[in-house]
């Protein structure tokens, strides 16, 4: 009786490693295509951040915003770095737009000026939520959000308040993550307090853990 139950229990055990698995496979598909549909629709529209005055007017719907992620995660899967992956003595690159995100990120941010600017902020706010500082790609995006934030901190307070407080917090973490942030803040909190005060609390919170992890980092 014992052993039947423990080869039922083993059975059971077994179909569930093979679903997980599938579905897993399945799911890694789908990302990895959706991935290179994105990247492939980026590079389409692309175009020079000194010609975007010349090609747009104002408020005016571009395809290069409409397909830039809207998630740092989906953001880091495009143009984060991947080591190359040597097949037969070529090196083959597996995130294509790695070498296009100096670029990439130049044309984003000149598109604040073009783009309706609450579609703008609630982007660059999601985009930093669930961020942390890494080098190239991610550190360019924190500079062009340092620059909006401070273009408009009231209007970014108020994309904020659309958020819930651990997505805030999240997203100041972001802010104040990488070397040398804690120390020349890119963000003072004491302006965020004048316009809300419960945003520059959770901004402060995320500032004291941004600091912990630079020390551990040793940054």
């Amino acid at each position: 009786m014992k052993i039947k139950l423990f080869l039922l229990i083993f059975l059971i055990l077994i179909i569930k490693i093979q679903l997980y698995s599938q579905n897993y496979n399945n799911n890694t598909k789908v990302d990895t295509l959706k991935i290179k549909n994105i990247s492939k629709k980026l590079k389409e529209s692309y175009i020079l951040p000194s010609e975007v005055y010349e090609v747009y007017g104002t408020y005016e719907k571009v395809q290069f915003f409409e397909v830039f992620p809207d998630s740092f995660e989906l953001f880091e899967q495009i143009y984060g770095y991947r080591p190359p992956i040597d097949t037969l003595n070529t090196l083959y690159y597996e995130n294509t737009l790695y070498f296009e995100s100096y670029n990439h990120l130049k044309l984003f941010c000149e598109l604040r000026n073009v783009i309706n600017k609450e579609d703008y902020y609630k982007k660059i706010i999601k985009l930093g939520i669930g961020g942390y500082w890494d080098a190239d790609a991610i550190n360019y995006l924190q500079h062009c959000i340092y620059k909006c934030i401070n273009e408009n901190l009231p209007l970014t307070i108020k994309t904020l308040k659309s958020f819930t407080d651990d997505e805030i917090e999240s997203f100041w973490y972001f802010i104040y993550d990488g070397p040398l942030r804690t120390k020349n803040l890119p963000v003072n909190i004491e302006d965020i307090k004048i316009i809300d005060e419960h945003i520059a609390d959770l901004a402060k919170k995320a500032l004291e853990k941004a600091k912990k992890n630079n020390d551990n980092c040793g940054y």
